[in-house]
């Protein structure tokens, strides 16, 4: 990780006043399982409370010490690549499988229908569009034919509005194959 501070003066960095701070990181892992190609932080100027900064242990909410609002510019970069390799973690997939758990609707009087999380995958389509794979196998209860798996599909066209929020402009469902009702 690059850090970079400029300041002129210099001695105003004694007073809290920072005039830019850059921050450069490539293959940066900020969870495991998940790696960022490229992480860019460029800041406007900063003033920071230095006497809050100074307590230890009585800081709490780390925007407590700027004396004005935060501004800046953050570029990051994932790639395919390494948003699958995070898709595919033991520790990732047991949390999406406890989310899939959750999500299933059931029915009162009917049996808990249980699918295993099998294959979950992301491609980059081009044009903002990205489409999510997933293969999800019924569990058979005792006795029971096992089911085919269900896999779908879910595309959808993205864009950045106002520089801070991400929209979804278009979106699509496709079933690859559709349970049996038993």
């Amino acid at each position: 990780m690059a850090v970079r501070i400029d300041n002129t003066p210099s001695y105003q960095v004694l007073q809290g006043k920072i005039q830019r701070v850059r921050l450069a990181s490539r293959g940066l892992e900020p969870i495991p399982q998940l790696r960022l190609a490229v992480l860019e932080l460029d800041t406007d100027p900063l003033t920071l409370d230095l006497q809050r900064l100074q307590q230890k242990g009585k800081i709490g909410n780390p925007q407590s010490l700027l004396r004005q609002p935060f501004q800046g510019a953050v570029r990051l970069v994932v790639t395919e690549s390494d948003i699958n390799r995070a898709l595919a973690s033991k520790e990732l997939k047991a949390k999406l499988q406890a989310l899939l758990n959750r999500a299933i609707p059931q029915k009162e009087g009917s049996p808990l229908a249980v699918f295993s999380l099998t294959e979950l995958r992301l491609d980059f389509l081009g044009d903002n569009r990205s489409r999510l794979y997933l293969k999800l196998q019924p569990q058979a209860a005792a006795g029971e034919e096992v089911s085919p798996p269900l896999e779908m599909e879910l595309a959808a066209k993205f864009a950045i509005t106002g520089g801070r929020t991400l929209q979804i402009l278009e979106r699509s469902e496709e079933h690859t194959s559709e349970l049996q009702s038993h």
